[in-house]
């Protein structure tokens, strides 16, 4: 495997991987219990030391529409750094017996039956899956706060939305199909029922971005034969020149 300048190769034990070493220089060396065979940590080229522990994990199961603990595995618990560092992880269910992991101080609760994230740190989600093939889930979360921030992108549409936690909706529309494919189309940001224009771009035959209109400015673009940018007339008014013929191809926007 070949990375940036380096080349690496990876060193098995068997089935399981033993270090991975860069010519004669080991720069990762996997650790293992001796009688178990278990990955007990890693140690790398600098020196330093990870140790790693499994701890129990509740497999939850849904049978008939109920969660249920099908049984316990083994899972990372813990991983300590040669400084001192401590990482934990703590794995459990909530009183649904959904499944729940604690990293620290936060903790995340997944729905079991729709394999979505319910919960995370303080806050609570509402996951709507795409009823399109390999589409984006519509992704919707609330603070205790009752603060609100959302996300969807539907790249078949050509629209994604995004909502932060000021209020304020931001839906970005582009081409899926021709010659304009992938470029933008509007940009508009919506705040307690009121829609604002951002930006509005027109293109000409050739895919060239020929018009950019916002809520106080429109903007021209004029080009020359060869594609060059000739200059940009802003409210008519030129206000940007970039060829000779700049003046000539401005006439038909200047007010």
């Amino acid at each position: 495997m070949e990375v940036a300048e380096g080349t690496f190769d990876y060193i098995y034990d068997g089935n399981n991987l033993a270090r991975i070493c860069e010519g004669n220089r080991t720069v990762l060396e996997v650790l293992r219990k001796p009688l178990t065979n278990a990955v007990s940590g890693l140690m790398l080229i600098n020196g330093e030391k990870i140790e790693m522990e499994l701890g129990p994990r509740p497999r939850v199961q849904v049978i008939k529409n109920q969660n249920v603990i099908g049984g316990v595995d083994e899972s990372l618990s813990k991983i300590t750094r040669t400084n001192g560092t401590i990482e934990t992880f703590m794995y459990g269910v909530d009183e649904k017996l959904n499944p729940k992991l604690k990293l620290q101080n936060r903790e995340i609760i997944w729905n079991a039956a729709a394999q979505t994230v319910m919960r995370d740190g303080e806050w609570r989600y509402s996951v709507t899956r795409s009823s399109v093939s390999r589409g984006n889930a519509a992704i919707a979360r609330t603070n205790a706060k009752s603060q609100k921030e959302f996300w969807h992108r539907d790249d078949a549409k050509g629209e994604e939305t995004v909502e932060g936690v000021d209020g304020i909706r931001k839906v970005k529309t582009w081409f899926t199909s021709g010659m304009l494919k992938g470029k933008v189309r509007k940009e508009e940001e919506i705040k307690s029922g009121v829609k604002t224009l951002v930006c509005a771009l027109s293109y000409n035959e050739k895919g060239r971005l020929i018009r950019i209109r916002r809520e106080k400015t429109d903007t021209f673009l004029v080009y020359e034969d060869d594609g060059r940018l000739a200059g940009l007339i802003q409210n008519g008014q030129v206000v940007r020149s970039y060829t000779t013929n700049a003046a000539i191809l401005a006439k038909p926007y200047v007010k």
